[in-house]
């Protein structure tokens, strides 16, 4: 159906990237949860990359239990553009 395009191990040579769904497109939502973070949580299992964000409506900055950021998309926005991310 799709053919993979791009490989983890060249992936992760660079220092930030962003990971889309096979449409190359994300998700909406105003508040994320739980079930928003599966394949984030999966990628983690893989053990090769350090640190797990995710850009929503939400209004808050916030860290989950298990270390991975919400950002507020306009707060991400300004920390990019200031350098603060990568």
């Amino acid at each position: 159906m799709f053919q993979r395009i791009l490989t983890l191990p060249e992936l992760l040579k660079k220092k930030s990237f962003f990971l889309f769904g096979p449409r190359g497109t994300g998700k909406s939502t105003k508040s994320v949860h739980d079930s928003h973070l599966k394949g984030l949580r999966a990628l983690r299992e893989e053990g090769v990359v350090e640190n797990f964000a995710v850009v929503s409506r939400d209004r808050h900055q916030r860290k989950i239990s298990d270390g991975i950021v919400v950002f507020p998309w306009d707060g991400f926005l300004d920390k990019l553009w200031s350098g603060e991310i990568i």
